[in-house]
């Protein structure tokens, strides 16, 4: 057994179609405030492939890690893979897995190394980089206050506060790649398309780490400047490749223009970009690919939603069949 991909990342999963599918890959970074820090959740996606000989066979292999200190990071764990027994007739020599590590707590800045090793033989390291942020800690703390006093302004609605707040923190800061996204949401709401468009540039430029939002907001932009292509291709994206990880607010497409909604799980979120990619398609002169997204959103009838989102999928429905 050797294996033939590994990489950490935010988010990944091994599914039933063979397929890893990854949030955040390739992960070679973590820049924090101060130290130490908590990260909620780092994934290692590991795929192995089998020689014939060995079907039917248990293989154990160990994950551990380093600091840069050279001390145990954490616990060392054992895994096991079975290949299918050598009776049976494989449709792959190969199995893709994904060991998950939560609540990894940093405390010291430097290199830490992820081992998969195959008996004593380390397979694969992988390298990690923890950074601190420049700044004094006060500074910083300035800062994500600064970032928490535009997210209440958002939600209180009061929109030229919160595009004032997570501006001068851009400024301050312009590697805090979540303040750029979040100017860009704000931006967007305001109907400021062009500078929001730049401005989710900026945050994809700059490393934010949550290219399910990034993506879908740079194709509402897309879409609200009249190229329903890309649109198009951003959403199907995030349909096929992106996974919400928690919660957020992003914004649906409708005839009237866009509204925000409320998202409480992945599911709701494909709800979403299958309904602003149907509203792509429409646009794009492709009525096949509208009409399959339609359905799919209208298959995730089940999942709790505002009126506004029904009567966008309603809508669809309707200049579908026109």
């Amino acid at each position: 057994m050797r294996v033939t991909l590994a990489l950490l990342a935010d988010y990944a999963l091994a599914h039933d179609d063979g397929k890893l599918y990854v949030t955040g890959g390739g992960l070679h970074q973590l820049r924090f405030g101060r130290l130490p820090a908590v990260f909620e959740r780092l994934c290692l996606a590991l795929e192995m492939q089998f020689d014939p000989s060995e079907f039917g066979t248990a293989h154990v292999f160990a994950i551990d890690a380093i600091d840069p200190l050279g001390q145990p990071f954490i616990k060392p764990a054992a895994l096991t893979v079975t290949s299918p027994p050598a009776s049976v007739q494989a449709s792959s020599n190969r199995t893709q897995l994904v060991y998950n590590m939560l609540n990894l707590t940093f405390q010291h800045e430097g290199e830490y190394l992820f081992n998969v090793r195959v008996g004593p033989e380390v397979q694969v390291a992988l390298p990690l980089r923890v950074a601190v942020v420049p700044g004094t800690s006060t500074e910083m703390s300035a800062l994500l206050h600064r970032v928490e006093e535009g997210f209440a302004a958002f939600g209180a609605l009061d929109l030229d506060a919160a595009e004032e707040h997570f501006h001068t923190v851009t400024e301050t800061m312009p590697s805090l790649a979540v303040a750029h996204n979040n100017l860009g949401f704000v931006r967007l709401t305001k109907g400021k398309v062009e500078e929001a468009l730049a401005t989710f540039k900026k945050a994809q430029e700059t490393g934010f780490d949550r290219p399910e939002l990034l993506d879908a907001n740079m194709a509402c932009c897309y879409y609200l400047l009249g190229v329903p292509a890309a649109s198009l291709a951003l959403y199907e994206n995030c349909l096929t490749a992106r996974s919400l990880v928690g919660t957020s607010v992003l914004h649906g497409l409708s005839s009237a223009g866009p509204f925000l909604v409320q998202l409480p799980s992945a599911a709701a979120y494909a709800r979403l970009m299958a309904l602003n990619a149907g509203w792509s398609a429409l646009r794009a002169g492709q009525a096949d690919k509208a009409l399959s997204h339609l359905a799919m959103a209208r298959g995730l009838a089940a999942i709790p939603a505002d009126q506004e989102l029904l009567n966008a999928i309603e809508e669809l429905r309707a200049s579908l069949s026109q």
